[in-house]
C-alpha cells in the first residue's frame, strides 16, 4: 500500500509541479517521525523487554563511535590545508568528545561477544542515533548552524544521502565543513 501511495504521489507531482513542495514535506515529516519517534521508542522497548547482551551492544557502539572520531580527522585536515583554524579546532573538540565517549564504552571488553539478531537491530539503531548526535557538534559548535537541530537534520540528510537541506547557501559555508 505505501508503494501505491508512492506512485500515486508521483502521478500527482508530474501532473502538478506545484504540488512537488507538499509531497516533499510530506515525505520529510514522515522520514522525521520514522527516524526520531518509531526507532528510538522501539530501540527503549527492545532492550528493556528481551534479554540480551548489553555489554557488547556498548562495546560495539563504542567502538563505531572511535571510527567516527577517527573519520572526523579527514575534514580537520582539510580546515587545516585551507587555514580554517576556528573549523580546525571545533573538528577537534568534537573528535575528541566523540573519541572520549567512544573509548568510555570500549573500556573493558566484554566476555560474551556473542551478538545475535536482536542485539544487532538494537545496535544500528543506537550507532544511527549517536552518530548523528555526534555529527551534528561540527556544524554547531563551528557556529555556521545556529541551532543544534538544523545540524543534527544536515547530519541525517549527510549520512542517509537524502540530499534535503536547511540552508540556503551550501557553497558559503567553510571548505572542513562541506567536507564533512
Amino acid at each position: 500500500s505505501i508503494v501505491s501511495i508512492l506512485f500515486t504521489c508521483l502521478f500527482i507531482i508530474d501532473a502538478s509541479p506545484s504540488l512537488n513542495v507538499i509531497f516533499f514535506a510530506l515525505f520529510n515529516s514522515l522520514f522525521i517521525f520514522a527516524f526520531f519517534i518509531s526507532i528510538p521508542v522501539a530501540t527503549i522497548i527492545n532492550l528493556f523487554y528481551f534479554n540480551m547482551n548489553y555489554k557488547m551492544i556498548r562495546y560495539t557502539l563504542g567502538f563505531i563511535l572511535a571510527f567516527e572520531a577517527a573519520f572526523m580527522l579527514v575534514p580537520l585536515l582539510t580546515a587545516l590545508i585551507f587555514k580554517e583554524f576556528f573549523e580546525f579546532w571545533m573538528f577537534l573538540i568534537s573528535a575528541a568528545i566523540c573519541f572520549a565517549v567512544g573509548r568510555l564504552l570500549i573500556w573493558k571488553r566484554p566476555k560474551n561477544t556473542t551478538l545475535y539478531a536482536k542485539e544487532g537491530f538494537i545496535t544500528v539503531s543506537l550507532v544511527w542515533i549517536a552518530m548523528s548526535l555526534v555529527g551534528a557538534l561540527p556544524f554547531y559548535l563551528s557556529g555556521e548552524i545556529p541551532s543544534y537541530v538544523d545540524a543534527l537534520f544536515e547530519t541525517v540528510s549527510g549520512f542517509t544521502t537524502t540530499g534535503a537541506t536547511i540552508l540556503n547557501d551550501v557553497e558559503s559555508m567553510s571548505h572542513g565543513l562541506l567536507f564533512w
